[in-house]
Order: C-alpha cells, then sequence, then structure tokens
C-alpha cells in the first residue's frame, strides 16, 4: 500500500504486486489527482518501509 500524501492534508492510496507496479499506480493517481488548475509538485517522492515476517 502507498499513501500519496501533499501538504499534509490529502492522502490518496494505491498498490501493485510489483515494484513497477505500484510506480505505474503512483503515477496514474498522481495524475488524477492534480488536475490543470492546480500546482503539482515537480517530483515524486516514493518511501519504502519493509515488514519482514519471522516464524518463532
Amino acid at each position: 500500500m502507498v499513501d500519496i500524501q501533499q501538504a499534509r492534508s490529502t492522502t490518496g492510496y494505491t498498490q501493485g504486486d510489483s515494484i513497477e507496479e505500484i510506480r505505474q499506480n503512483v503515477r496514474e493517481a498522481f495524475d488524477c489527482y492534480f488536475d490543470e488548475t492546480m500546482d503539482r509538485p515537480n517530483i515524486i517522492r516514493l518511501h519504502f518501509v519493509h515488514d519482514e515476517i519471522m516464524v518463532a
């Protein structure tokens, strides 16, 4: 799950089965959120957190 935030007040979510699919879905969500009347950020920053599961 990827959390998309802009100015801490706007949030959207997307996900994917691979890094490439996540990138594609993030760009699509970004393009859908920001229309031509809005100031779009110049970069998209992805922050990945890895949760590892261990057998007890």
